[in-house]
């Protein structure tokens, strides 16, 4: 159940910073705290947005990111609540 509520906190986040929406950041990062998804063995958001490895001489799929997207859009505010 973690996983698919991960993969979810992940899109909304996703979609929440593409928005500019930073209450639904907020909201969301909360949540995603309550639910224990940045405890070590989730590592929300650390682990799940890690930099991609070289797997076999590739590198591994990119990840959507809501760090880069803030940054994209110049952001400011949504990367300090990313951080």
């Amino acid at each position: 159940m973690p996983k698919k509520i991960l993969a979810v906190v992940r899109t909304r986040l996703y979609y929440a910073t593409r928005r500019g929406d930073l209450l639904e950041m907020r909201e969301i990062l909360d949540y995603a705290q309550a639910r224990g998804l940045t405890d070590s063995e989730y590592g929300f958001p650390r682990k799940v947005y890690a930099p991609p490895q070289i797997k076999f001489k590739f590198f591994a799929k990119t990840r959507r990111n809501p760090v880069h997207v803030a940054a994209y859009h110049g952001n400011i505010r949504a990367l300090e609540l990313l951080e």
